[in-house]
């Protein structure tokens, strides 16, 4: 008696989705209170401190390395082996180029929905300092 079940252990399709959704969570989520950061700094009047500055650059380089990693994961990219300096020197070329070279369309979208997070965190932080303006035009401070 003979089994004619075929082995798929080799057959690799890559999962059609957006990957985990904690990377993109913590993205989105780093894009936002940094942006808020640096209202807390824009209301006082002075620039934000470099340590801030260079914390916001390292933490969006790491956690954008992460995410690429996450969306290409299922298509088993070969990346440099320094990703993060890669990320912190041309990121703005090498994430669409990987999410085009491995998913096509779908990375351009997923491109779109961070463009639209950094969008949408620049207007959140307009309002909010707008609103610290306000409420500090009402008091006696």
């Amino acid at each position: 008696m003979t089994s004619n079940a075929v082995d798929h252990t080799d057959d690799v399709r890559p999962a059609r989705g957006w990957g985990s959704l904690w990377p993109w969570l913590f993205l989105v989520a780093f894009i936002f209170v940094t942006s808020v950061g640096a209202v807390f700094y824009s209301a006082q009047g002075t620039r934000p401190a470099l340590v801030y500055d260079h914390l916001v650059r390292l933490g969006l380089a790491v956690l954008l390395w992460h995410w690429l990693n996450d969306q290409c994961r299922p298509y088993r990219a070969a990346f440099a082996l320094d990703m993060g300096m890669f990320i912190s020197l041309v990121g703005v070329v090498l994430v669409p180029y990987y999410l085009w070279r491995y998913e096509r369309w779908r990375g351009v979208a997923k491109v779109s929905v961070l463009i639209a997070c950094y969008i949408a965190a620049y207007l959140f932080s307009a309002i909010c300092l707008a609103a610290l303006f306000s409420f500090a035009g009402d008091s006696d401070l």
